[in-house]
């Protein structure tokens, strides 16, 4: 029946929930395996084991998204049915409650359906943890040999696999040197120098590993490369010591057969430790970084296979065989990818240490100590109980070596069947009396004997004697005591009484308390790690409810009133919350009586049920009480267990409610490709419809578009030939680049990609936490998520979210007439009119030559260069505005001299946003914007006068010369000097030595009224052109500063502190032109003086043809146009445009 529910939980609905940002890669690349495009692993992605059994599943039951998480659940099954063969090490009842709590755990049951590695490393880790305690069951070399199919499958699976190695190795590591230490050693004074070289050895490795997880790629850690091989010689030593203390006796020790055959098999994944160590980078793919990492793998990979050889050749060969066969099979995609050998073996271990810094998701200390009672409480509470339980009964009383028995010098070695060699000590026969040196077999020396349940005094099975091999009523009963058969030296310990039992126990103990640690040691922390914790606890929990409950007598419990013990218990503390919450007595109105008379039942309530209880324990007694409130615990809590899990996986699985999801798919997703997938049915047929799509909205779209042949990858650099398309679907980052392709052609849609949960937990302090549980609001917040997971903002305004615009040409809502109820699900944001009044005009224009190109401070390099300027001679000036400074070009674009750096005082700059050269070349002037002044060179640079001071009009003129942001300046023929004051929203106008000649505009939208001027031109005949910004025109004034007229802008789409748009204005065989930037639409557009369209280019990006944010621009005596684009630190020279 457990598994049937298994079967259901894990297919039910797999494939509603739309994918996620991770699982969209996954799928994706599963797919192009499947397709027969390749597969190339890459450590960004994990092991490949994933894709290659993703790929299996598509060839067996097609793509979908359902199949694309079929993999994952058929696992997380099969853990279910694993777990049942842990009986002998949990008991009967323990194993079938930890399959339970496995099965309904909701961050497993969720992970398990989910097409991540986690459920297939639960998978690998439960099998794996099987095989090695039945070898230490049977001794038998087969399990030492299966064992290496998991292991190798969790290396190819996710690179968490070195933390739970290096766990599972530490445990056995420090048993086997318990068992050890109670062997006889032939020299007694062996034993401390042994203890000291080996204690010695693990503080050089932890050390090292610290340095080389916390240190910088490429840097070399001399300090740790010592003290790591100073380790190694104290290792050795320690070995040394062994080998002459214990000799052949080492073999007999199951727990470092364990630790050698783990360890020896998987050493030289561990290389990219050492290569990081000498300040390497295991992500070196490069010719030098290939010999470099394939030295250090050979040495490991020798000195493994010497350690290997010298513990067991044949069988180390064999297990190597296995182990290496299914890594390299999968790593190189059956000998398709050479490369996947490095990849895997070096690179995987070395961008996991890369990724520790990274500390992806920036998540708290603290983080999985919210996310584990949040969800996994039940088994949690059990793992926690079951601790205190298995210390308090000293079940750890097994690791304490009993005295020798007489006749201890005539001992006489028993060899094992499978090795030769002397069982584990512990279970082992002791040398000289032969005897069990397990004390299970009678009562007072059982090592779970009188374990005693932290609420019930609950007692072993084993206070009888003979329970375990008379009583056919014990729910033991048939199993083979430890000494039953002579001929076998580990027969019986399959009973789950036994000392074995215990070291499993006390393994889960380590396990729980190592993955919590190193998880949150980690840097990186995430919702789907909390399944490595959940895991042990399943299994600890397990063992301990299934050891209260085997020891409850029910017939006698039901007579005593433990059944109404416990049915009242829920009563009683609802009624116990119903008086906690209400306030009686306030007011005689019907509301205060009702709230009165609900107090009083509810207290009547209680204390009839008090009275009652109390008489229910006193038949009771201590223990069955005991274990009435554990059972009332168990099952409040698994039901809430239930409850959580089935909201959590088939109500809000697509919710960012839930904290264990992170860039987690929204249900706009599935909406939007449902829309796209029946415009393209109602327009061309099929999934024939052209798709653009950018970076910023790729996954998890793009395993949704691999349907569509006809989609267009744009990036993050739009163009009109991928955007000339039916739908067009952009992230936020990109939007304002698309729009100008786009025009007013198209109707938007938005919709949410991907969210994450509420962070508010960020910042957590023990104040905080006091002030909230004092608080009545704010414990009823935190009550709505833990029981609703309702929160005070709706999902319809969520945020932390990313979204993305769909973009459905306007000639297709109108050919198919019902789309506007196809659509509803998006958010309708644009629908004006359908004419782009400047598509016609659009010219392919590549640039001569550029300045620039790479942020820097160097002669020649920008920082943000907002303006440019010519001169008579043809000499170019630059407003390096980052750099606080203006550089100087001579005719033929060589770099003449620069003058400025960040300052107030004379000759210094606060980002310089405009510059001009008077007509006779003599002059130059500049905005100094944020010291709100202009400054005046010699054409050489040197400092002549400065003028004006900070000051605000609230667009109102007057107080002459008081800028607030000037941002360009121009001088007409006559000398005078325009400045546009851009935050007084006017123009002001000065003679050439600074004094005030007028000023126009005043903030406004009438006609000469000014809202953001930037750009300021003056054409031959003394006509001042103005880019009007916020207004959204272009207004020419008199020489006289009279308004003549106006156009308007199709651009300057925002009132960001970078879209400032600048004018030039030159005379040309065909007329007067008037050269206008459009910064956020990243073009220049041309017009006539009398606002008559002509032409534009540009589009975005940084090759030959395309601008980033132009800005400034200038016209030299050829028609050749100088554009400063900001954002690519660069300045550009276009030719003439006819």
């Amino acid at each position: 029946m457990l598994l049937i529910l298994a079967v259901v939980t894990h297919l039910y609905m797999l494939g509603v929930r739309a994918m996620s940002h991770d699982e969209s890669l996954h799928v994706l690349y599963s797919w192009k395996l499947y397709d027969g495009q390749g597969y190339q692993h890459q450590p960004m992605m994990h092991g490949p084991f994933r894709f290659h059994i993703n790929a299996l599943g598509y060839a067996l039951f097609g793509v979908n998204d359902a199949v694309g998480r079929l993999p994952a659940a058929v696992a997380g099954i099969a853990t279910v049915w694993l777990l049942w063969f842990f009986r002998s090490y949990l008991g009967r009842l323990g194993a079938f409650l930890a399959a339970t709590m496995f099965a309904i755990s909701p961050a497993i049951l969720y992970y398990t359906r989910y097409i991540r590695d986690e459920s297939f490393m639960l998978l690998f880790l439960v099998w794996l943890i099987l095989m090695i305690f039945r070898y230490f069951d049977t001794r038998e070399p087969k399990y030492l040999i299966v064992m290496m199919v998991p292991y190798a499958l969790m290396f190819t699976s996710m690179e968490i696999s070195y933390i739970f190695a290096g766990l599972f190795i530490g445990f056995f590591l420090l048993y086997a040197l318990l068992d050890i230490a109670r062997d006889a050693w032939s020299q007694d004074a062996l034993k401390i120098p042994f203890f000291v070289a080996l204690a010695a050895s693990a503080v050089a490795a932890v050390y090292s590993f610290y340095r080389v997880t916390r240190g910088e790629v490429g840097v070399s850690e001399t300090g740790a490369i010592i003290v790591f091989f100073l380790g190694v010689a104290l290792l050795a030593t320690a070995l040394y010591l062994a080998w002459r203390g214990v000799g052949e006796r080492l073999h007999t020790h199951p727990a470092l057969d364990v630790v050698i055959w783990l360890l020896a098999i998987a050493a030289p994944l561990f290389s990219a430790f050492i290569i990081r160590m000498f300040g390497w980078d295991p992500q070196d793919y490069s010719q030098t970084g290939y010999i470099r990492s394939l030295g250090v793998f050979l040495v490991m990979l020798v000195a493994a296979g010497a350690v290997g050889a010298l513990w067991g050749r044949v069988r180390w060969l064999i297990g190597a065989g296995v182990f290496y066969v299914i890594y390299i099979l999968l790593f190189t995609t059956f000998f398709t990818n050479g490369q996947g050998i490095a990849t895997g073996a070096i690179g995987s271990l070395g961008y996991w240490l890369a990724q520790q810094e990274v500390a992806r998701g920036g998540q708290p200390l603290y983080y999985y100590l919210l996310t584990t009672p949040m969800y996994e409480f039940l088994p949690l509470f059990l793992t926690l109980g079951g601790i205190v339980a298995f210390i308090t009964g000293r079940g750890w009383r097994f690791l304490i070596p009993k005295p020798e028995a007489e006749g201890k010098d005539q001992r006489s070695e028993i060899k094992d069947r499978v090795h030769g060699r002397r069982t584990i000590s512990g279970l082992r026969t002791e040398i000289g009396d032969q005897r069990a040196e397990i004390g299970y077999v009678e009562d007072e020396n059982a090592p779970l004997s009188g374990l005693r349940s932290p609420v019930s005094g609950l007692r072993s099975p084993v206070s009888n004697p003979q329970s375990s091999v008379s009583n056919p009523q014990s729910p033991i009963s048939g199993l083979r005591s430890p000494v039953s058969n002579p001929q076998s030296p580990v027969s019986g310990l399959r009973s789950p009484t036994s000392n074995f039992q215990s070291l499993f126990t006390l393994f889960n103990i380590w396990w729980f308390l190592g993955a919590f640690g190193g998880l949150t040691w980690a840097g990186e922390k995430m919702p789907w790690l909390t399944v490595y914790i959940a895991l042990p606890m399943t299994l600890m929990g397990g063992w301990w409810a299934g050891r209260v409950l085997e020891r409850i007598e029910w017939g006698a419990w039901r007579k005593q009133g433990g059944l109404w013990l416990l049915l009242s218990l829920p009563v009683m503390i609802f009624a116990l919350t119903t008086l906690a919450q209400s306030s009686p007595f306030q007011n005689v109105t019907i509301a205060g009586l009702s709230t009165t008379l609900q107090w009083l039942a509810a207290l009547a309530m209680l204390l009839a049920l008090a009275w009652l209880a109390v008489g229910w324990i006193r038949n009771l007694g201590r223990q069955r009480s005991g274990q009435t409130i554990f059972l009332a615990l168990a099952l409040a809590l698994g039901l809430w267990t239930v409850r959580v899990s089935y909201m959590f996986n088939y109500i809000h699985f697509d919710d960012a409610t839930e904290l264990l999801v992170y860039a987690h798919a929204t249900p706009d997703i599935k909406r939007a490709m449902n829309e796209i997938a029946e415009i393209s049915e109602r327009t061309v047929g099929g999934k024939q419809i052209k798709v653009a799509y950018d970076d910023d909205s790729t996954w998890p779209l793009e395993w949704y578009l691999r349907e569509y042949p006809n989609r267009s990858f744009y990036g993050a650099s739009p163009n009109r030939d991928a955007l000339d398309a039916p739908v067009v679907l952009v992230g936020d980052k990109n939007e304002d680049k698309v729009k100008p392709y786009l025009g007013s052609r198209y109707v938007r849609y938005s919709y949410r990609l991907v969210w994450w949960p509420k962070q508010t937990y960020f910042g957590l302090t023990w104040q905080r936490i006091r002030d909230g549980l004092r608080d009545p609001q704010q414990r009823k917040v935190v009550w709505d998520v833990l029981w609703y997971r309702k929160y005070t903002q709706p999902l319809s305004e969520w945020d932390p979210v990313h979204r993305f615009s769909m973009y459905v040409r306007k000639d297709v809502v109108t050919s198919i007439w019902q789309y506007g109820a196809v659509a509803a699900s998006g958010d309708i944001t644009d629908t004006v009119a359908a004419v782009d009044p400047y598509e016609k005009g659009v010219r392919q224009v590549t640039s001569l030559r550029q300045w620039g190109g790479a942020e820097g401070e160097a002669n020649g390099q920008f920082r943000s260069p907002r303006n440019v300027a010519t001169a008579p001679d043809g000499s170019l000036y630059v407003a390096d505005t980052g750099n606080h400074r203006i550089q100087q070009f001579d005719a033929s674009g060589n770099f003449v001299r620069q003058w400025g750096g960040q300052g107030a005082g004379n000759g210094q700059f606060n980002e310089p946003w405009g510059v001009a050269v008077a007509p006779d070349g003599k002059f130059v002037y500049v905005c100094d914007t944020w010291n709100h002044r202009i400054q005046k060179f010699s054409a050489e640079g040197t400092f002549v006068k400065a003028w004006g001071a900070n000051g605000v009009t609230d667009g109102q003129l007057g107080q002459q010369g008081v800028f607030w942001g000037p941002r360009a300046v121009a001088i007409d023929g006559q000398g005078r000097v325009y400045v546009t004051d851009t935050g007084n929203k006017r123009v002001q106008v000065f003679d050439a030595d600074g004094s005030p000649v007028g000023q126009f505009g005043g903030a406004g939208l009438v006609d000469g009224a000014l809202d953001e001027p930037v750009g300021l031109a003056i054409d031959k005949d003394g006509n001042i052109y103005l880019a009007d910004t916020w207004n959204k025109r272009v207004q020419v004034f008199s020489k006289d500063f009279k308004y003549l007229r106006q156009w308007p802008v199709e651009g300057w789409p925002s009132q960001s502190v970078v879209n400032k748009p600048y004018l030039a204005v030159a005379d040309t065989a065909n007329g007067r032109r008037v050269y206008v930037t459009d910064p956020e639409y990243y073009r220049v557009l041309i017009f006539d003086d009398q606002g008559k369209f002509i032409a534009l280019f540009g589009q975005y990006g940084n090759q030959a043809n395309e601008m980033t944010l132009p800005t400034g621009i200038a016209v030299d005596a050829q028609g050749q146009l100088f554009v400063a684009d900001p954002d690519s630190h660069r300045v550009i020279l276009f030719p003439a445009v006819n």
